[in-house]
């Protein structure tokens, strides 16, 4: 479809109700926050913990990517599983492992995603936060794996 079918579907959004009410309250927040750049954003949410900043970085390139939204409005809270309404968080998870060289199992995620019919119990809820410090568990293996 070109570019006047997907403004018009996006518009109207799923079953053409138009964006649903968690989207529309994302999309009010995103209007009402201050934009952070990448440095900012990791020094006021990240600076004190164990996710290294380029996992930040390449995460938030990633949102950009695949949910289509601006990475200076988002914060560790935001639930990438609501954010947008025609987005599938599989494909969100399947993009960021893309980014990140790695395929993220269905085991990862955490309720109230299910995974063949039963609750998740990993780590991952939907969150920028959760998925960051997945991410930067996950690389972190991989590096001491690797012997660097």
């Amino acid at each position: 479809m070109g570019n006047g079918w997907n403004r018009f579907l996006r518009i109207l959004g799923p079953w053409g109700r138009g964006p649903s009410a968690k989207e529309r309250d994302y999309r009010e927040k995103f209007r009402q926050r201050p934009r952070l750049d990448d440095e900012v954003f990791f020094e006021q949410f990240y600076s004190q913990t164990d996710v290294p900043k380029d996992v930040v970085v390449r995460l938030r390139l990633a949102c950009r990517e695949s949910l289509g939204i601006d990475p200076a409005v988002l914060r560790p809270e935001d639930n990438l599983a609501v954010i947008e309404d025609d987005v599938d968080f599989g494909d969100v998870l399947y993009r960021v492992g893309r980014k990140f060289k790695m395929k993220i199992p269905p085991e990862a995620l955490a309720a109230p995603f299910q995974h063949k019919g039963k609750p998740c119990t990993g780590e991952i809820d939907g969150t920028f936060d959760s998925l960051a410090r997945y991410l930067a568990k996950v690389t972190r293996g991989r590096r001491r794996d690797k012997g660097t």
